[in-house]
């Protein structure tokens, strides 16, 4: 496969395969609306992260869970205060008041440490959040629309929650003992943990298509596959509070050990390996695979933001605000790592620009499957899925198209083109800086020239499935050097409906 032969002529089996579809009316119009909204950041390679913060309007909300939602905005729980925050990337915030009267959890800072409260973008587009003192579990729309479903277990005392590869979402009863299911339209099931008083906490889609968890009280990690079927595996180090979970990019999952002070990795058949943070008694907490191809977690009384490579190489940055006590993480629509200071009353953004993605030498072609619902951005090719369909990648009836990716060493072309061959067998469009237009019109024309990444634009947003017609969608997404095709990176992805 050569994209220099896609300019001559069109004749490789990728230009052929490109040439014999074109995308419906209504999804052109929405993909070309994009050159409008494109923004584009030129970010300096340096050493180091960079911290901005943004105080929350309500004091002392203590915000603690924190998430990238559908709508290219950060969505976090204000605990104290018993509201939904929404922070756009440039710091601009909005809140939510939750419609249950009781803060969504009431205990010392201390011990709201060692738990995660649970915030997630679901399969249906919208924020599904726990509510731990109410014993709901609470839906809010990006237009800030609050729905809340009763846990059939009293007192439950739900904390973390995530989506599942089986298009419902699954989070943790920390009181109740048990794992839930709640689908999109409110109807929860429940699987009780063999570990009695095991305190599951925070929870995550593994790469084997099974939930983790951990158990804080039963010093365990927990699996459920989505049938309800349980394994755990006890932790090496004894009384270890572990918390944040996150699945990592080396496929196995990483985990915070708060009160043993180290971050876990479990591999999908169960070896255990713990790394110790350099600053005693840190507290970590939150983590997540961050946009270096690292893992990124939080240290609530070291102050701190750590990195641990997955080789085990840990670095910290101290948080500019003292004491401020940082919870939960996330990686943003802007590629940046974003975290919550629960004392501080801040919500912070690290820029993380101290590694790049080379510009392609060889010829590589990647497929994103399964596909994913928001871009995985890595400075590892192969590593990194620019490409998020939204909803639909988990069985939803959304589809939100978004492209996500980091910076290159050096200036590179981009291209993105959609097949959708039961449409039209003949063409293909191409986004072009005149908008779309099929490649045997257009040739091969860069959708954004000249530039070294750091992409995060929202394509379309809030396509029902019902708009498009039944058949395979395909989207190719390709980067070469500035000015040459001879060398590229191709990543594809698909959804059928």
């Amino acid at each position: 496969m050569r994209m220099e032969d896609l300019e001559m002529l069109k004749e490789t089996p990728f230009a052929r395969l490109l040439d014999r579809c074109h995308i419906c009316g209504r999804l052109l119009t929405l993909l070309s609306f994009a050159l409008f909204a494109l923004a584009l950041c030129m970010a300096q390679r340096v050493g180091a992260i960079t911290i901005n913060e943004f105080t929350v309007p309500s004091a002392a909300s203590f915000p603690v869970g924190i998430t990238s939602g559908s709508d290219g905005n950060l969505w976090f729980i204000e605990s104290n205060v018993n509201n939904i925050g929404r922070i756009t990337p440039a710091g601009g915030t909005t809140e939510f008041p939750i419609p249950s009267s009781i803060p969504v959890i009431t205990v010392p800072a201390s011990i709201a440490l060692a738990s995660s409260f649970g915030i997630t973008t679901g399969p249906d587009g919208n924020l599904w959040f726990t509510e731990n003192n109410a014993n709901n579990i609470g839906q809010i729309t990006p237009a800030g629309v609050i729905t809340e479903f009763p846990i059939p277990t009293a007192v439950s005392g739900p904390f973390g929650i995530t989506a599942g590869p089986d298009g419902n979402l699954w989070f943790t009863e920390f009181v109740g003992n048990k794992i839930g299911r709640i689908t999109t339209a409110g109807a929860i099931t429940e699987f009780t943990i063999s570990t009695a008083d095991s305190g599951p906490n925070g929870i995550t889609a593994g790469p084997d298509g099974n939930l983790w968890f951990s158990e804080l009280g039963g010093n365990k990690i927990g699996r459920i596959t989505t049938a309800g079927v349980m394994s755990e595996f006890t932790l090496p180090a004894a009384f270890s509070f572990p918390n944040g979970i996150t699945t990592g990019p080396d496929g196995n999952l990483w985990f915070a050990e708060t009160n043993a002070n180290k971050i876990g990795r479990i591999m999908p058949a169960g070896g255990i390996t713990e790394f110790t943070l350099p600053t005693a008694f840190s507290f970590p907490d939150g983590i997540i695979t961050g946009p270096d191809g690292n893992l990124w977690f939080t240290e609530g009384i070291g102050n701190k933001i750590g990195q641990i490579t997955p080789a085990g190489v840990i670095t910290e940055f101290p948080i500019p605000t003292a004491d401020s006590v940082p919870v939960g993480i996330t990686v943003g629509p802007d590629g940046n790592l974003w975290f919550t200071e629960g004392i501080g009353n801040k919500i912070g953004q690290a820029v993380v620009n101290a590694t790049t993605m080379p510009t392609p030498s060889g010829q590589q072609f990647f497929v994103i499957e399964p596909p994913v619902v928001t871009p995985v951005i890595n400075v590892v090719p192969s590593q990194a899925d620019p490409i998020g369909i939204g909803p639909i990648a988990v069985g939803g009836s959304i589809v939100n198209m978004l492209i996500g990716l980091g910076q290159f060493s050096a200036s590179v072309d981009v291209y993105l083109a959609i097949a959708a061959p039961a449409i039209d067998p003949f063409n293909i469009h191409i986004l072009t800086p005149a908008g779309f237009q099929t490649v045997a019109k257009a040739g091969l024309v860069p959708w954004v020239s000249n530039t070294i990444g750091n992409i995060y634009v929202p394509l379309f947003e809030n396509l029902p499935i019902s708009d498009l017609p039944s058949g395979t969608y395909t989207v190719y997404f390709a980067v070469t050097p500035t000015g040459s095709i001879s060398t590229y990176y191709i990543w594809q992805t698909r959804f059928i409906l």
